[in-house]
């Protein structure tokens, strides 16, 4: 699970996606959930969230669950998500905890 705090910025988030690629039990395809209900401010550019989603570690068959408990957290990872350009089945933002594991660990559709 990835858990951001406090200001969020890119060079931060470029930073833990380095760290994650050079860990070597890291495998793209396990789910993941990233929790931002401690994020206070999210100090990213729209050039830099693009920057960020072009370089996802994201890879099918794997979903991710974001957890955003305020309206501009939720809104900026919901243009994430469309940068990245994920399928509503591989990935969900949500507001609790409790919502995302349920989500995460449910079957994915694998008849699309």
């Amino acid at each position: 699970m990835g858990r951001g705090n406090g200001v969020l910025n890119a060079d931060e988030v470029l930073a833990v996606r380095q760290q994650i690629r050079e860990d070597g039990e890291y495998n793209a395809t396990f789910n993941r959930i990233i929790d931002l209900r401690e994020v206070t401010e999210i100090s990213i550019s729209a050039d830099d969230l693009r920057r960020i989603a072009y370089g996802s570690t994201y890879s099918k068959p794997s979903r991710i669950a974001f957890i955003a408990n305020d309206d501009l957290n939720f809104g900026v990872t919901r243009m994430y998500t469309a940068y990245c350009n994920y399928e509503a089945d591989d990935c969900q933002i949500f507001r609790s905890m409790p919502e995302a594991r349920q989500w995460i660990m449910q079957e994915p559709d694998t008849d699309r």
